[in-house]
């Protein structure tokens, strides 16, 4: 006996993680002694992304007991794009009796951020927003699998796949203030990156799973 079976897949993900930590007022000019606590002002990191995927499919099953066999194959469609943004607590300022330089921002590497850098002009400068460029991709794949009915409509079973996947991505984007020039002044800029793309052939191409087999619980209606 074979049965003939049409698969459809969705995955919308998005994740937003925000950080703050406090940093002393670098234009402050008041002394405090102990034990007062010296004024403070706040910054901010802020990472987003998003995931949206869609999927179509065919699918044959083999089987008259509860085991039953299947394969067939699908195509996948994906799209993608992350940013961060930074909001700092001081403001740059170049001249004047309490100049306040990017040192007196907070260095989020260690949480995953990477916004101390240099601009085109080797200054120093910190990053105020970074966006990716959208990601695209496309990809053909197919499966084998099999289930095991434990109830009339409820099995466990195990899959494996192999297939193609290409992406592009688009030019990234990112925005940076320092201070520099002949006055100083504080300045900003906007630079963009490279395009990108990938071809991949490999095992289970699907990008909504995990590893290269699944092994899942099925509830069938």
């Amino acid at each position: 006996m074979k049965k003939t079976a049409y698969r459809a897949t969705i995955r919308l993900g998005k994740t937003s993680n925000t950080y703050r930590a406090q940093i002393g007022d670098a234009s402050s000019t008041a002394t405090t002694t102990y034990p007062a606590l010296a004024t403070m002002k706040e910054d901010k990191y802020k990472h987003s992304s998003s995931f949206i995927g869609l999927g179509a499919g065919i699918e044959m099953r083999r089987g008259k007991t509860r085991l039953q066999g299947y394969y067939g194959g699908e195509f996948l469609f994906w799209m993608s794009s992350s940013k961060d943004k930074y909001t700092y607590g001081n403001s740059l300022v170049a001249g004047g009796s309490t100049p306040v330089g990017v040192g007196a921002s907070t260095d989020w590497s260690a949480n995953g951020g990477v916004n101390m850098t240099t601009d085109t002009y080797g200054n120093a400068a910190r990053v105020t927003e970074w966006k990716s460029g959208s990601t695209i991709g496309f990809g053909v794949r197919g499966f084998i699998g099999a289930e095991y009915f434990v109830l009339p409509k409820i099995s466990i079973g195990g899959e494996f796949g192999w297939g193609i996947a290409v992406t592009s991505a688009g030019k990234s984007k990112t925005s940076t203030e320092s201070i520099g020039g002949s006055g100083p002044s504080v300045g900003t800029q906007t630079v963009e990156g490279n395009k990108s793309g990938s071809l991949t052939i490999d095992t289970d191409q699907n990008k909504f799973g995990t590893g290269t087999a699944s092994l899942r619980m099925n509830l069938h209606f």
